[in-house]
């Protein structure tokens, strides 16, 4: 393949600089076939892919979606930006990815999605909440962030869901600078993605105004944000190499008595965005999480502790989000206990 600057080049002389041109087409197959599915779909960020899917779904104000507590903000921020509900699960203390338990403790008839994040490269519970979803008619939504070489039993995670997004944002293994993809197995639900993100028309409509059935927005990726992520295409596999051996490297200088690594969830396989490790900090000298994190950071690790758990956010109790959402009861801690002690024992050394 080109090089980047050559892809550039192309798009700059062939006079198609703005949307779904033969570069945005072309890249997003290749990120669709990356991770085992079908149809690819490119947005300006992953956000923006999620909120595709959701709206494709007609997801609306009065549905729920389940999302874990400790997880992705944006999970939960774009369920509440199209009106529903988020409703919030607990995580697996051992892997700190959704439990799936506490997921069907969560269900209702007005669940219509769940948002699973694959936590650190780290697959979840997928044949489990998979299982669980089709015994009830709802739609899996995987973030996967960048975590193309994530298995579970061997089998690629987009395999488990109905939707996946991929982040093309600065500093993920595949980057567009900005942008996101949708990716799915099922024509038609790729046909309704498409629509709502090119302004409500389909394949092939061009630039005329005739719509179907969708109302949509503009969501689409500019033709030279495309070409930067086909370049890396190409260089993805010694990204994530890099990025497994940096993991081992990491576990074997970090680890301790009172930092110890997550496990990868059995059978799984992670594709190792960052190492998280509990922190007890009774096993040394009560020293509070942040001052560990401190510590780390002196010794050139790219430390944090990046989410808190969500349900306990001043957001939520706000007028602002009972009136868009219509949900006016707020939440409580119950159920959630983990997801919160998750916000105060992790630390996540990110790999990059």
């Amino acid at each position: 393949m080109a090089n980047k600057q050559q892809l550039l080049k192309d798009v700059l002389n062939s006079g198609i600089w703005g949307t779904i041109g033969p570069k945005s087409e072309s890249a997003a197959q290749l990120i669709a076939r990356r991770v085992s599915g079908r149809y690819g779909l490119l947005t300006y960020s992953a956000s923006a892919a999620l909120e595709v899917q959701l709206r494709s779904l007609e997801i609306v104000y009065g549905d729920e979606v389940i999302v874990a507590s400790y997880s992705d903000p944006m999970d939960v921020m774009v369920v509440a930006n199209v009106g529903a509900t988020p409703v919030f699960a607990d995580i697996d203390p051992d892997t700190a990815t959704l439990s799936t338990a506490s997921v069907q403790a969560a269900l209702s008839d007005k669940t219509k999605g769940i948002i699973v994040d694959a936590i650190g490269g780290n697959p979840c519970d997928m044949k489990g909440l998979a299982d669980l979803c089709n015994q009830n008619g709802v739609k899996i939504i995987l973030n996967l962030g960048d975590g193309y070489n994530t298995l579970l039993n061997g089998k690629p995670l987009s395999q488990y869901a109905y939707g996946t997004i991929v982040d093309l944002s600065d500093g993920q293994a595949l980057s567009a600078g900005e942008g996101g993809a949708l990716i799915h197995h099922d024509e038609a639900a790729y046909m309704a993605g498409f629509a709502f993100h090119n302004c409500g028309r389909y394949p092939g409509a061009g630039n005329t105004l005739d719509m179907d059935t969708i109302l949509g927005g503009d969501y689409r990726i500019a033709e030279w944000q495309a070409a930067m992520a086909e370049a890396g295409i190409d260089e993805l596999d010694a990204v994530l190499l890099h990025r497994k051996e940096k993991a081992k490297t990491t576990w074997e200088a970090v680890s301790s008595d009172w930092l110890i690594p997550l496990p990868i969830i059995p059978g799984g396989v992670s594709s190792f965005h960052s190492v998280i490790f509990k922190y007890h900090k009774e096993r040394n000298g009560d020293l509070p999480i942040d001052g560990a994190i401190e510590a780390l950071r002196s010794r050139g690790y790219n430390a944090c502790r990046p989410w808190q758990a969500m349900h306990r956010q001043p957001v939520f109790a706000s007028g602002y989000f009972k009136k868009m959402t219509g949900h006016v009861n707020g939440y409580s801690d119950k159920g959630l206990e983990h997801s919160i002690a998750a916000g105060e024992t992790l630390i996540w050394v990110m790999l990059g």
